[in-house]
């Protein structure tokens, strides 16, 4: 029978640290807040349907896409 031993002693790094806030802050600056431009998007309740879909339409970056990403 092996055992095998449990001395892993992780540190947790500091918020400011961490690989995940550092790659939230870079995708951030990068594109940007995309929630905050969908609710101002999503949240114009005066445009009728056919509006709204000229509207997406008419946003298309030049390649067609209608995100950055």
């Amino acid at each position: 029978m092996s055992t095998v031993s449990q001395n892993c002693k992780s540190k947790k790094q500091p918020l400011d640290q961490s690989s995940l806030q550092l790659l939230v802050d870079e995708y951030i600056h990068t594109y940007g807040d995309s929630y905050e431009q969908e609710d101002q998007w999503w949240g114009d309740k005066t445009l009728t349907w056919e509006e709204a879909i000229a509207r997406a339409w008419n946003s298309r970056s030049s390649n067609g896409k209608m995100h950055g990403h």
